[in-house]
């Protein structure tokens, strides 16, 4: 076995502590990614009174902020990054880059200051969710990856939570208070920085960049452009695409649209959508907590593996693909296997 596929196994065979921790650590993008977008929402109103914010500058903050563009870009860019210089790389400087931007939100005194700091701590955010994603798949179990999985979209409606309720109470204070906001963003994010530093480079990652040669564009795409890849690509596109809809609307716009068009108060807007959050991060422990049970394969089911004997091995890495069998056998229920080694090519992950 060599030393980067011993890593793996080393990696996959840690106590479930240090996989929670791993986990956590990084699934806290998610967290300071979704509480600068709901910060924003509660300053918002505060920011049009300060700076007399019109309704395309309002509009186009919210595109070119965290909650869209910026993120979308940094997500390209820092995908690419990830792939091809190792996870650590994005996790040295991102957060740094997300420090920054929270900063010019802190001291911001016109509207300008207020698109510099959104366009750079969206680029941070993006940069960091695709980093973050693929080391909680590649360092957890099969038979955790669900869960491990599932604590990032709950971190998703903590960081709105409490960022909600924290501007709540500062709301009073005005715009010393909406400084306040952003300033325990920027505590939290030095925080997840300096923990991030016992966390070493993927394993998995290690193995494949030195298992096989660079995967280009091309090669990496081609298996979602086809056949079954080419259906899962536009579901995909579909759901995310229609979701995004919703989701940036609701998290950046909800408690100004509420109060300028629904005649709520600040205490009662900002509530509600604390409370969505609130259902959301329930809803997603239970389905998490329901679903990620061990799975028995059918008697008949041959070989599951992605190793370099297998089927998937390294050199199929560019191909690889999501397959479910159903298991009909007498005294059998329904058994779903996700086989290996991973639903998207490295370089489009």
């Amino acid at each position: 076995m060599t030393s980067s596929a011993a890593g793996v196994q080393q990696s996959e065979n840690a106590s479930p502590r240090q996989h929670w921790k791993w986990s956590f650590v990084a699934a806290m993008a998610s967290y300071i990614d979704a509480g600068s977008i709901v910060a924003g929402s509660v300053a918002l109103s505060v920011w049009v009174s300060a700076f007399g914010l019109g309704d395309s500058t309002v509009g186009l903050l919210g595109a070119l902020s965290s909650n869209a563009i910026s993120a979308g870009v940094g997500a390209l860019v820092g995908g690419y990054i990830c792939d091809r210089y190792g996870r650590k790389k994005i996790y040295a400087y991102d957060l740094l880059l997300y420090m920054f931007g929270t900063l010019w939100l802190i001291f911001a005194v016109d509207t300008w200051m207020l698109f510099v700091g959104y366009i750079l701590v969206g680029l941070a955010v993006g940069a960091d969710i695709p980093a973050s994603w693929s080391l909680i798949t590649e360092f957890s179990p099969a038979r955790k990856r669900g869960k491990l999985g599932g604590l990032s979209q709950v971190l998703w409606s903590l960081g709105p939570i409490v960022t909600l309720a924290l501007g709540l109470l500062l709301q009073p204070l005005g715009m010393l208070g909406m400084r306040l906001l952003f300033a325990s963003l920027f505590l939290v994010a030095l925080v997840t920085w300096w923990m991030r530093h016992g966390i070493g480079e993927s394993a998995r990652w290690e193995s494949e960049a030195t298992g096989s040669g660079p995967v280009t564009w091309g090669a990496a795409l081609r298996p979602l452009l086809s056949g079954k890849g080419l259906k899962l690509s536009l579901t995909l596109i579909g759901m995310y695409g229609i979701w995004n809809l919703f989701a940036g609307t609701n998290g950046f716009y909800t408690p100004y649209l509420l109060k300028a068009f629904g005649s709520q108060s600040d205490a009662a807007s900002v509530g509600l959508q604390c409370l969505y959050f609130l259902l959301v991060a329930v809803f997603t422990v239970l389905v998490f907590h329901a679903v990620q049970r061990p799975v028995q394969p059918p008697p008949d089911a041959g070989p599951v593996h992605g190793g370099p004997g297998g089927r998937h091995g390294a050199a199929g890495g560019a191909a690889a693909e999501l397959r479910f069998r159903v298991g009909l056998h007498r005294g059998h229920r329904h058994r779903w296997r996700v086989r290996r080694p991973a639903l998207l090519p490295d370089l489009v992950r």
